[in-house]
């Protein structure tokens, strides 16, 4: 049996989990800790760098581009700060396989893989 039981993989007959099911106890407010460059390539763009936390460059959260923390900023990554719930929708060149838009939790200082439902060919767009 794989480690994803049969549940969490969902299928199209169950609605996909949503950001309001997964509510947050507590919003951060405060102001972004200053990046500490450790290794040489880091500190070559330590400018850009504490200038892109300080001024939240290039941030798209909550579906909107605004100041504040960031997901590797990727467009394949969904998240809100009011939840708890982050969804990873796959943008692939080329699939040899079924490819799946995956639903994660963060609980217990960690990501949990909840659901994971497979995409439909027609909606794969390279």
């Amino acid at each position: 049996m794989s480690a994803l039981s049969g549940c969490a993989q969902g299928t199209t007959a169950v609605p996909p989990p949503r950001f309001e099911d997964y509510p947050v106890s507590g919003i951060f407010a405060g102001k972004p800790a200053a990046p500490i460059p450790a290794t040489a390539e880091q500190r070559l763009y330590r400018t850009r760098i504490r200038e892109g936390v300080a001024l939240g460059m290039g941030v798209g959260r909550d579906g909107i581009d605004q100041p504040g923390p960031n997901f590797a900023g990727q467009p394949a990554v969904e998240f809100r700060r009011t939840s708890r719930l982050m969804i990873m929708k796959p943008r692939p060149i080329l699939s040899r396989g079924p490819v799946y838009t995956h639903y994660f939790i963060w609980q217990d200082d960690r990501w949990s893989l909840i659901r994971r439902i497979p995409l439909e060919p027609e909606s794969i767009h390279p």
